[in-house]
């Protein structure tokens, strides 16, 4: 597994450039897989890419904007009401 700080950086901009939005989530699922089969220096790995990726995707967003993109991201995944007419 990937150690230190350049290779961690650099897997969490891979993560980005690959999954963009979703990339925190698809590093989770990883992080989980990892923890699943008792790879403790891949859970620790993956720990730090998923913080790597928080903290580069929120270098990017404008400031204030951090809450309401997790928050549409929220939304979007809750099932559409429908209205009866």
């Amino acid at each position: 597994m990937l150690t230190g700080e350049a290779a961690i950086q650099g897997l969490a901009r891979e993560m980005i450039d690959r999954h963009g939005a979703d990339a925190a989530l698809r590093a989770v699922e990883r992080l989980n897989d990892c923890i699943d089969q008792g790879d403790l220096n891949g859970r620790d790995t993956w720990a730090a890419v998923v913080h790597a990726i928080h903290d580069l995707q929120q270098a990017v967003l404008p400031p204030g904007t951090a809450g309401s993109l997790a928050l549409t991201l929220q939304r979007s995944k809750e099932p559409k009401k429908h209205l009866s007419l």
